[in-house]
């Protein structure tokens, strides 16, 4: 589905649209076997990205981020609704509680394998928390504030997204709903779920996080601000 949108020289320049239908029907066939999961991520990195053909050296890091948090969405998505995976209806958009997205991204630990409280802390500080993204959007602009119907039609649109390259202290989001899924839906429950990735020679202090902001959720009328939720993730990718 990527549109050509210039050449120069030996470079070409492409993009491709938000196709959430495209995004389910791809991780459902991937999902489908481990093996051919496996086999698809290798073809990808071996013979396109490692050889530099479909992204430039600058930006592996971003696509290997986005990969990363994927793979653990698919992950935690796949062991959610296994048992509907055959289901006489065909397969769903499934959204999942960010506890499961973590742990199938850090690992059931995640990562701080010596600290059962500390883990215990955080795991009830995300819970009710879902999400429910399928695939990414690249930005071309820097945002200083995001309004509730921008997070609505990313929920929505299963949207997770990778920030403009002028974008301050994060590199992506994407959005969570703290509420119940069986009631009403209530857009002032979105809440913006963020990270920041970093080439590391060791783990980051735990004390980076504290430096972390993301773009506040404001109004649509008079953008002012209306104090929204936020979750800041960091992450050292080693």
């Amino acid at each position: 589905m990527r549109i050509l949108r210039g050449a120069i020289g030996s470079l070409v320049i492409t993009t491709y649209p938000s196709e959430p239908i495209l995004a389910i029907a791809a991780a459902r066939s991937l999902n489908s076997s481990p093996a051919d999961y496996k086999k698809a991520i290798g073809t990808l990195l071996d013979r396109l990205v490692l050889r530099g053909l479909v992204v430039d050296r600058g930006m592996q890091g971003e696509l290997c981020c986005r990969l990363l948090l994927t793979l653990a969405r698919d992950k935690a998505v796949s062991s959610f609704m296994q048992q509907d995976v055959h289901s006489p209806e065909g397969p769903k958009v499934q959204a999942v509680e960010l506890s499961l997205f973590l742990q199938a991204l850090l690992g059931e630990d995640l990562g701080v394998p010596r600290d059962k409280i500390l883990r215990a802390e955080f795991l009830n500080s995300v819970q009710g928390i879902w999400i429910n993204f399928t695939h990414f959007v690249q930005l071309t602009q820097p945002l200083d504030e995001m309004t509730p119907s921008f997070l609505r039609e990313a929920w929505s649109s299963g949207i997770a997204f990778q920030c403009a390259f002028l974008q301050p202290v994060i590199d992506g989001f994407f959005v969570g709903y703290d509420g119940d899924l069986h009631k009403q839906f209530d857009i002032s429950k979105l809440v913006i779920i963020s990270w920041q990735s970093k080439v590391k020679s060791q783990a980051a202090a735990a004390t980076l996080v504290d430096a972390l902001t993301s773009p506040p959720i404001v109004e649509e009328s008079n953008s002012k601000s209306i104090g929204g939720s936020q979750m800041l993730l960091s992450y050292s990718w080693i």
